[in-house]
């Protein structure tokens, strides 16, 4: 196969694989998102960290449980799901209402794994893409220029890190194929370690590392993670072109975005 050189034909890959899979290979690729978002975002300072989206972490655990075959979990799911789609957060007033729901966690979070459609899936891919360019963005607003990474890099280095984890899930298709109707307690277990666990750690963005941010002026790197904790100190104002979200300052929308600007992200 021909290396793939450019991130929008990773994504493009990423879309074609997902088309290929189980809906429950789909519910575990979500689901790891999900958390690598919410694991960003609750190592945040507390006071940086938005109610809204560290009030949906139950729900997470619920979404993860039902992905590796506890289909008690789905009661629990399917009401998480249905007080957001109830509450003021969920709604059509575009910027003049509420985007708590639109912070990128927590949008992975209310689209994880309920359906395991092909849509859904493809959409928190994007989604995890989208939230390092407007990281990125952002920092170049900054005018931090050191801080600054290549955006076909990281852009890259997210789509990489998301086939690494397709190529994952696909040695327990077998399993996960099953996993709506219910797996055995030691199956569920044993998914639990040999799934969540790779598929939450930030190791897995590069091959045996974290992706890093060179910081050369301060002798030392900067870690993603680290990156989006500097994002989240933000600025007191927000600037033409740009959107509020919870803990993460002014972040420009990018020109031509297609995502949804309601707090109920696009449902395809």
């Amino acid at each position: 196969m021909a290396r793939m050189d450019t991130w929008q034909e990773l994504s493009a890959l990423v879309e074609e694989r997902l088309k290929a899979i189980s809906p429950g290979e789909r519910g575990v690729f979500t689901a790891g998102i999900a958390e690598r978002l919410m694991s960003w975002h609750e190592r945040l300072p507390t006071d940086e960290q938005a109610p809204f989206t560290v009030g949906l972490r139950p729900l997470l655990n619920s979404v993860w449980e039902g992905a590796l075959g506890d289909s008690t979990a789905f009661s629990a799911v399917k009401r998480g799901v249905a007080e957001y789609m109830f509450s003021e957060y969920c709604h059509n007033d575009g910027q003049d209402g509420p985007d708590d729901a639109d912070e990128s966690a927590a949008a992975a979070t209310l689209h994880a794994y309920l359906f395991g459609c092909h849509d859904f899936a493809t959409w928190t891919s994007r989604r995890a893409v989208e939230a390092v360019d407007q990281h990125l963005a952002f920092l170049a607003e900054q005018e931090e220029d050191d801080l600054v990474p290549d955006s076909d890099e990281a852009l890259t280095s997210e789509l990489q890190r998301e086939l690494r984890d397709l190529d994952l899930i696909a040695n327990y298709s077998k399993d996960l194929r099953h996993s709506s109707m219910g797996l055995s307690i030691d199956t569920s277990i044993r998914l639990r370690v040999e799934l969540r666990a790779p598929l939450s750690s930030r190791a897995r963005v590069s091959e045996n590392q974290e992706w890093p941010v060179a910081r050369p002026d301060h002798g030392h790197d900067l870690t993603w993670p680290v990156l989006i904790r500097h994002l989240a100190r933000g600025t007191g104002s927000t600037s033409a072109g740009s959107e509020r979200r919870p803990g993460l300052g002014a972040i420009p929308v990018a020109a031509g975005s297609t995502r949804s600007r309601r707090g109920c992200p696009p449902w395809r």
